[in-house]
């Protein structure tokens, strides 16, 4: 390490600079031969009268000139060359190991004073790196000093000061001098990446001409500045934009769901209303409640349908499957929605005759095809009656559209902005950060963004109040009394989600099985009968989910176990009722004796449907710039170019 490190500047008449770097230098370990000072040459003009010296206990020793030349010197000698854009100068020395040694450096430096007469007031300067970054990089200076000797004495009132880009306040600038004529300045303990760097500015006092560098660098250098000041300025711009982005956007993104997205108030309508409030259709009375078309809404008009005998579904055995939904036309000509028709060309692959039938799973990919429109039929019908302005899943679907293109596009230009007109505006990402991350919420969020009339809200209040009821027949109706009312609001039951409770209710009281219903008998044994029958776990993806988020239908990922459970076993993956009669041999059709089968073949129906469903309309749902370090604020500045940066001295120093 540098034991001391101290440089002297004597300032010449004629403008050169004589330099003078006396270097102490603790040894440890070795052996160490070799001295050597790389000084830049970019704001110098010349280096001359190079002379290299150590001091020893018996008197001061000059080191000769090599007649060599290189990195390589000969103890005693030294070489001086040029290096690239650095002035090389290497001295040679004899072994040493664990000691001290003292150095000297001298050279006199042409073209380094920066002349500036025709600026107000005139002046010239002196910009000096005593230590540089890349001597600290090799080796840490316990004690440094940095001495400037003018030729004459100067007032200190009229000299501009600075240390290591920090300017000295001119009212202490006289605490470096006695005389006005030498100026010191000292440091202590530089650790790597630190510098030593001294500038100080004065009226004319020498006869000299402005560097060749000179103009480029001041011109180089203001505009250096001018950039990091734009930035620091487009920083605050853009952290300030971002900051009120957070807000404002959050505001505003709340005011989309409040003016877009909320449903007019209605209050609770009712507590309970033991009949449906209107003629709504069962599937779109679930699609008006809960504003998503479910899989459960199509197998609840299927199960309509049924009813009102249009059509008949019956469970039934399929080979590798374990069991099917044939359905059979019976009335084409009876009126329906335009939702439900569809449904039916969808199924019997536009042969509406009375008799055709066919079995889901057998229909189910061509219904894949026309799934779509079924669905939109059915948002239409809610549009049709007045209860959205338009179609709650093409009000989902261009919100989400509108979000997906800002968060994909939003990089993309931010980045070719951000390299066009920005570059090392660090701050520009996080206002693009802050937009993308609205966008992100706006996508989250559109699900909740349709918006019903206030016909629809009354509606839909209404229906809930209707759902609370079935959720709740046990408390409300004494069910034993209120059979024939089973099968009349079953499928409105299956759209709200309720059909285990619902069934499960009216099976305990012993409730007819449904006229338009026929189990599937298996080898003798009627289905959903004691012990015999095939009994389903729930699980939420049979109703709540169209497809896994793998792309695999719900038949895909559970099939295997349901072949597996034929003939009984534990609960699988789809509905879960108690077996209410036990081990009962009754073999009427009582409902509660058939409500395995009827759950199986609501439970099968939908996953036969299960490729309609598409899975967007099935969820429910510092600164780098930072200004001048230089604090040059109030008072005189230095003149001329920017006042960062442009100090000649400093290079690499070191030992081997």
């Amino acid at each position: 390490m540098w034991d001391r490190f101290d440089v002297t500047l004597d300032l010449n008449q004629d403008g050169s600079y004589h330099v003078v770097e006396r270097q102490a230098i603790e040894f440890e370990g070795g052996p160490f031969t070799t001295g050597f000072a790389d000084i830049p040459m970019g704001r110098i003009d010349a280096i001359e009268n190079v002379v290299v010296r150590e001091e020893t206990p018996s008197g001061t020793i000059t080191y000769k000139k090599s007649s060599c030349c290189g990195d390589f010197a000969s103890p005693g000698e030294y070489t001086r060359g040029r290096n690239g854009a650095y002035t090389s100068i290497v001295w040679g020395f004899k072994p040493t190991y664990d000691q001290t040694r003292t150095f000297l450096l001298e050279y006199d430096v042409i073209g380094a004073l920066r002349v500036y007469l025709e600026n107000v007031p005139p002046n010239q300067q002196i910009w000096w790196t005593a230590i540089g970054k890349e001597a600290t990089d090799v080796a840490p200076v316990r004690a440094a000093s940095m001495t400037i000797r003018l030729p004459e004495e100067v007032n200190p009132a009229n000299v501009v000061m600075s240390v290591d880009d920090v300017k000295v306040d001119p009212t202490q600038v006289g605490n470096y001098t006695t005389d006005g004529q030498t100026w010191s300045w000292s440091k202590s303990d530089l650790r790597e990446g630190d510098e030593f760097l001294v500038r100080l500015q004065f009226p004319p006092i020498v006869q000299a001409t402005p560097p060749k560098w000179q103009q480029a660098d001041d011109e180089r250098r203001r505009k250096a500045e001018q950039a990091e000041e734009r930035q620091a300025v487009l920083n605050s711009m853009f952290l300030g934009a971002g900051l009120l982005g957070l807000v404002g956007g959050g505001l505003a993104i709340y005011g989309l769901w409040y003016l877009r997205g909320r449903d007019p108030y209605t209050g609770v309508v009712a507590d309970f209303l033991p009949q449906p409030p209107d003629d709504l259709p069962p599937g779109a009375a679930g699609a008006l409640v809960d504003e998503v078309v479910h899989q459960r809404d199509i197998v609840a008009t299927l199960v309509d349908l049924s009813r009102r005998g249009v059509i008949e579904m019956t469970e039934t055995s399929a080979v590798g499957l374990g069991s099917d939904v044939q359905v059979k036309l019976v009335d084409p000509a009876a009126p329906l929605a335009p939702f439900e028709k569809e449904a039916l060309n969808a199924i019997f692959n536009w042969k509406l005759e009375a008799g055709t039938t066919t079995n889901l799973w057998k229909a189910s990919a061509a219904f894949a095809q026309l799934a779509p429109g079924v669905r939109s039929l059915l948002y239409e019908e809610l549009v049709r009656r007045g209860y959205f302005e338009s179609s709650p899943e093409a009000t989902r679907t261009n919100w989400r559209n509108r979000a997906l293109r800002a968060i994909v596009l939003l990089p993309i230009v931010g980045l070719v902005v951000w390299l066009i007109f920005f570059r090392g505006v660090g701050w520009f990402w996080f206002m693009l950060a802050v937009v993308e991350v609205m966008a992100i919420v706006i996508y989250l969020i559109s699900g909740a963004l349709p918006r019903k009339s206030q016909a629809g809200a009354e509606a839909a209040a209404k229906w809930r109040a209707f759902r609370r009821y079935l959720e709740g027949i046990e408390k409300y109706e004494k069910v034993a009394e209120q059979r024939q009312i089973f099968d009349s609001y079953l499928p409105y039951a299956i759209a709200f989600g309720l059909e285990q409770s619902w069934v499960g209710a009216f099976a305990n009281a012993e409730t007819p099985a449904p006229r338009w219903y026929a189990p599937v008998w298996r080898g003798g044994t009627l289905s959903g009968s004691g012990d015999e029958s095939r009994r389903w776990g729930r699980d939420d993806r049979e109703w709540d989910d169209w497809t896994s988020t793998t792309g695999r239908s719900w038949w895909d990922v559970t099939g295997s176990d349901r072949r597996s459970e034929e003939g009984g076993g534990e609960d699988g993956g789809g509905f879960s009722l108690p077996d209410w009669q036990g081990t009962s041999d009754h073999a009427g059709r009582a409902l509660s004796r058939v409500s395995d089968g009827m759950l199986s073949m609501f439970n099968t129906a939908g996953k036969a449907l299960a490729s309609m469903a598409e899975s967007a309309a099935d969820s429910d749902w510092g600164s780098s710039g930072g200004g001048r370090r230089s604090g040059f604020g109030g008072g005189r500045s230095f003149g001329g170019g920017g006042s960062r940066g442009g100090s000649s001295g400093g290079g690499h120093r070191g030992f081997r």
